[in-house]
């Protein structure tokens, strides 16, 4: 062995090829064919007798890789001299590559072609496409074509090259401008003639041809300068700038604002769009890091386009243009996860575009102070749940405008309603007070006027009759009471009417004789409020079956009955009313079956509750074929034999089901 060491005598410089870099010890050595000392028939020599080559790091380590890859030319020394055996890297010499690698031949990638497959070696966009959003194999060879091989797939919202027209217009452009489901050809030449409205200046591609995988150095970087084009600033339009001018993405502002009562004041959203890149780039004052997949870093000094730009492969990228403006871009799912607070200020507006749900939850109270108008616009319904309290405030007019029917439902509690001045209710249809208690309406003066200025007719709903009907302390128009009310000055019982009197008695009528009367159904059909054993409700009938409550829906419909009420002397009171058809709603409760009732004839059901437990009115279903509408459900209800009642309008009765 030469007794010579390094530094003393013997020094010897070299210059060679990278043939290998996956060093075992993970330590950056490379396998270097040398110029003179190794020759290139890769039989007599092949790449794994080579010697692994010691790169010497730069000083400021740990800032830089070791950025060595198969065919680049480096250079070095030996450090044991003539023999040659152990090779340091120095630095590797930039060039222009004219040629690809031979691996029959040294000097040059080596890599089997085996491992030329995407998966197992990094290869820019063009060689290896990004997968799709949604893909999970990432490793799955891809169909050559790039991002826009499938021509039934729509490749993005704009896939134009070149500079937007001064006239462009974001509403009038759609990829799919033909609505054939595809974006093709025929829409990129529709979007680009003149003579049907010229919305690019430029060329538009439909297709990205996809380049072989390829060694080092890449057959589609041949003839070039080992520097990346976007430090170069030439054929922008292969680089990652091209791509993305490919797919700039638009958006809508939205645009409405609510007016008066019953109208809208409608505005067309206003469109925005993705910013283009300001690259400018002058060599050599771009510093651009592009890595072998096709990521790209660059830190551009270029005077008057000074630019921060990073990109992934994948599309997704953030650039800060030079007057400060930021681009951001996710071409998949964004996460962002704060363990405290979040502030955001803009001097301007803030837009948000979904184009599917928007959604925002709080774990506390949500605050939207404006200054000036709050607008919501909905396509569907507009629904607002609140757990507590709702409570809405205007300092000046509350306009509500609805197209069909309003409803208020107040489960539990009053409906107040109070103003500092009138209150107008105006229909086209009739106005009606229902209620299984009293109305009351007071005033000093109470004018009741019908059509033409004639008298009005009054009817009134009420689970007790024998109240005054009317309270006031003057009035000014007549006023008729129901059909056969007596006057409020003749006791209940004594009307002139033998035949509402002539009612028949079950063995149940011991008790709470009082109550409306059922025309329909089975004779003997009870519904008892409070049961003399345990005071809760009982249901008889002769026919069999499950009884069930159901919730009593009011429709818009309205139907002409004749209320009958039961008095304790057994009087009968009977009155005309126009009501909304109710129909039955979600099941309440069921009754407990019993058995036969003594008299031998009725089925039995008891309940849980008593019948004033559950809502005033409700559908009592005996499933023999019975929707009987109860309407107060402490108050007796009971069926008695057809006659005399054949004869008359149903009243709180459904017909049957059979």
């Amino acid at each position: 062995m030469d007794s010579t060491f390094f530094g003393k005598d013997g020094f010897i410089w070299w210059k060679g090829v990278v043939e290998n870099r996956k060093d075992p010890l993970f330590l950056g050595r490379v396998k270097v064919r040398i110029f003179g000392w190794h020759t290139d028939d890769v039989l007599e020599m092949p790449t794994e007798n080579l010697p692994w080559a010691t790169p010497s790091l730069p000083i400021d380590n740990g800032r830089n890789p070791v950025g060595l890859k198969e065919g680049d030319w480096c250079w070095g020394f030996f450090l044991d001299g003539a023999e040659a055996q152990k090779p340091v890297v120095v630095g590797f010499m930039p060039g222009i590559d004219t040629e690809p690698s031979n691996p029959e031949r040294g000097y040059g990638d080596m890599t089997p072609d085996s491992e030329l497959e995407a998966g197992k070696v990094p290869r820019p966009p063009e060689m290896v496409p990004p997968a799709e959003p949604g893909e999970e194999d990432e490793n799955a060879p891809k169909t050559p074509g790039g991002r826009f091989y499938n021509t039934d797939r729509l490749p993005g919202t704009n896939i134009a090259f070149g500079v937007l027209a001064d006239q462009y217009d974001p509403q009038k452009y759609k990829y799919d401008v033909n609505k054939d489901g595809a974006y093709n050809q025929e829409d990129a030449e529709t979007i680009i003639d003149s003579s049907k409205g010229k919305f690019f200046t430029g060329s538009v591609s439909t297709t990205q041809a996809a380049a072989p995988i390829s060694r080092y150095p890449l057959e589609t970087r041949l003839n070039e300068p080992f520097t990346s084009r976007l430090a170069r600033n030439e054929k922008i339009e292969s680089s990652v700038l091209g791509t993305k001018l490919a797919d700039l993405s638009s958006g809508e502002v939205a645009g409405f604002e609510g007016t008066s009562m019953g109208e809208d004041q409608s505005e067309e959203p206003s469109g925005f769009i993705e910013p283009q890149s300001p690259y400018a780039a002058v060599y050599p004052y771009n510093h651009v890091y592009e890595s072998e997949s096709g990521h790209v870093v660059e830190i551009d000094d270029s005077p008057g386009a000074e630019r921060l730009h990073w990109y992934h492969r994948s599309g997704t990228f953030r650039e800060i243009h030079p007057d400060g403006t930021q681009v951001n871009k996710v071409k998949n799912t964004e996460y962002n996860f704060i363990y405290k607070d979040f502030f955001n200020y803009t001097e301007g507006s803030v837009n948000f575009h979904a184009n599917e749900a928007f959604r925002v939850k709080a774990g506390a109270a949500a605050t939207v102070n404006a200054t000036a108008a709050i607008n919501l616009q909905a396509g569907a319904n507009l629904n607002a749940l609140a757990k507590s309290n709702i409570n809405a405030r205007a300092k000046s007019n509350l306009n509500v405008a609805v197209g069909d029917d309003c409803l208020v439902y107040v489960e539990g509690g009053k409906l107040h309603i109070k103003v500092a001045k009138d209150v107008v209710i105006q229909a086209d249809g009739a106005i009606q007070l229902q209620s299984p208690e009293s109305v009351s309406l007071m005033s000093p003066v109470i004018n009741l006027q019908g059509e033409g200025g004639g008298e009005a007719t009054i009817n009134l709903v009420s689970s007790d009759i024998r109240a005054n009907w009317l309270t006031a302390h003057r009035a000014t128009t007549a006023m008729p009471g129901p059909p056969g009310k007596p006057d409020p000055a003749t006791p209940a019982g004594a009307l002139d009417n033998d035949a509402d009197k002539d009612v028949k008695k079950t063995p149940e009528d011991s008790s709470q004789k009082e109550g409306f009367l059922l025309p329909y159904g089975t004779p003997g059909d009870v519904w008892k409020p409070e049961s003399d054993s345990d005071g809760k409700l009982v249901t008889l009938s002769a026919t069999a079956g499950a009884h069930v409550l159901r919730e009593a829906i009011p429709t818009g419909e309205l139907e002409s009955v004749v209320i009958k009420y039961q008095h304790p002397d057994q009087s009968v009171t009977e009155w005309t009313v126009v009501r909304p058809v109710h129909v039955p709603g979600e099941i309440i409760a069921t009754g407990e079956y019993k058995g036969m009732f003594e008299d031998g004839v009725r089925h039995m059901y008891r309940w849980p509750k008593s019948g004033k437990a559950y809502p005033k009115q409700c559908f009592w279903i005996n499933e023999g074929g019975t929707e009987s509408l109860i309407l107060d459900g402490s108050v007796r209800h009971q069926c008695f034999p057809p006659a005399p009642f054949n004869d008359k309008v149903p009243m709180n009765l459904r017909k049957p089901n059979n």
